[in-house]
């Protein structure tokens, strides 16, 4: 079947400092507690490229907002490890239910449902934000390598703006005091209406060409839209038909037990009957495959959660 747009793998036992920084430079990033590098993400609109940037550390001084809060009394609290308790469980449920309701029920009890053991959190400290009455009003998750670290989940008060980038800017701080070289803040997503491009530093940020495999300087050198993934596969199979987008792509990516198609793009051919071919286009054989699927019914549908009953052989 074509290259996966998404992978998701489980982090190895015996996981190093060393082992981090080479898991970033090539590509990964955590994501819970296991390893992705994705090269596509689906979004409401349509998937969305994603573009994966890490940023060099220098010192700096601490951001204005931070020196407001401070002088309101807030204070930053440094942790060796996540602090699981309740209350910052407490937090991350009024986060999830402003910004994300539509999050799972496992993503909801992310802080509490027994992940303590990964080695992923092994290597995590935690930056904690606090307010003059010491009511924890924001907290972040950093995984730290040996030269690197990398943003793991960023949890704020949501009344307040700015907090997220705050602790962010803490943690970023701590890093160089500790004498970091790089902060992975994750990806970004070019032509996007909103492409997160405040993870973007002028002067200090690189950003990953998963073509050439090598990181390339963001200014003078940016990622264009129109020549990246999703761009490509629009242009090849604009040739044979219509571009179709069938939204529950990632699914089988991030889930093992969903069945359905692991590339968002494709062209529809003959329906015979429940049987379906489409063309693909493989973006790393770089050549058209066609595959056949199986329709199910709206009962079979809803039941596993996808309109395919198998995986594209």
């Amino acid at each position: 079947m074509p290259e996966q747009l998404i992978t998701v793998e489980p982090v190895e036992a015996d996981l190093t400092p060393e082992r981090i920084d080479e898991r970033l430079a090539g590509g990964w990033f955590p994501w819970g507690q296991r390893w992705m590098t994705c090269r596509a993400w689906p979004m409401e609109d349509g998937p969305r490229d994603t573009v994966w940037v890490r940023v060099r550390l220098s010192p700096r001084r601490p951001p204005e907002r931070w020196r407001r809060l401070a002088r309101e009394g807030f204070t930053e609290v440094l942790h060796d490890a996540p602090v699981l308790d309740a209350e910052h469980q407490r937090l991350y449920e009024r986060f999830r239910e402003a910004r994300h309701p539509d999050w799972t029920e496992e993503a909801a009890r992310l802080l509490l449902h027994g992940e303590a053991a990964s080695p992923l959190l092994a290597g995590t400290r935690e930056v904690a934000v606090r307010d003059a009455e010491g009511r924890l009003s924001a907290f972040r998750w950093f995984l730290q390598g040996k030269a690197a670290i990398a943003g793991i989940a960023s949890i704020y008060d949501t009344e307040r703006s700015g907090l997220g980038t705050v602790a962010r800017e803490l943690s970023d701080g701590w890093a160089v005091r500790a004498g970091y070289t790089w902060s992975y803040p994750g990806y970004v997503w070019p032509g996007a209406a909103a492409p997160w491009y405040y993870k973007i530093r002028r002067g200090c940020t690189e950003w990953l060409d998963p073509e050439q495999g090598r990181w390339r300087a963001w200014d003078a050198d940016e990622p264009r839209p129109d020549d990246l993934v999703l761009a490509e596969m629009r242009r090849r199979l604009a040739q044979i038909g219509d571009v179709l987008c069938y939204g529950g792509w990632a699914v089988p990516c991030v889930d093992p037990t969903s069945r359905g198609l692991a590339s968002p793009y494709f062209v529809a051919g003959a329906v015979e009957e429940n049987e379906l071919t489409v063309v693909v286009w493989n973006i790393h054989l770089r050549r058209y495959e066609e595959l056949r699927v199986i329709m199910k019914s709206s009962a079979e549908e809803s039941e596993a959660e996808g309109p395919f009953a198998s995986q594209p052989e």
